[in-house]
């Protein structure tokens, strides 16, 4: 079981998120992030469920590939005009690098892409950048 938090960016607002995950065999787990963005017009929650690809993960650096569904909150500030909160189903794609800094401890660099199915004709997307620490036991 792993747990971690990151920072970032989402869009060039700040992300701040909180991940935990388990694997599942040696190169496949599962992880679930929650993350909140706090921009300058608005605000963001979102949750999302992942399986994550590391195919490498008994080297020291090891990248990983991620692909899962959630959900995405956006709720934009009173003081703007005929603004709309949205609340809509993601789907998730990401890629990253681990750093194993010790026999417990993993830095992490990722970078995921979400779409935002906000209805039938309109999609929206969302990429984000983050930088965190986890660990493990």
């Amino acid at each position: 079981v792993e747990f971690g938090v990151a920072w970032g960016r989402l869009r060039a607002e700040p992300m701040l998120k909180l991940f935990t995950g388990v694997r599942l065999a040696d190169t496949l787990g599962a992880e679930i992030t929650f993350a909140q963005v706090q921009g300058a017009f608005s605000g963001s929650d979102l949750w999302h469920l992942a399986l994550v690809s590391e195919p490498w993960s008994d080297h020291r650096l090891s990248p990983f590939a991620s692909v899962g569904f959630g959900r995405f909150r956006n709720v934009p500030n009173a003081s703007l005009v005929q603004a709309q909160t949205v609340n809509s189903n993601i789907g998730h794609a990401g890629v990253g690098l681990r750093w194993h800094l010790s026999e417990r401890f993993v830095a992490r660099l990722d970078w995921s892409l979400y779409a935002a199915f906000v209805s039938e004709q309109r999609t929206l997307e969302y990429r984000a950048t983050t930088l965190g620490i986890s660990f493990f036991f």
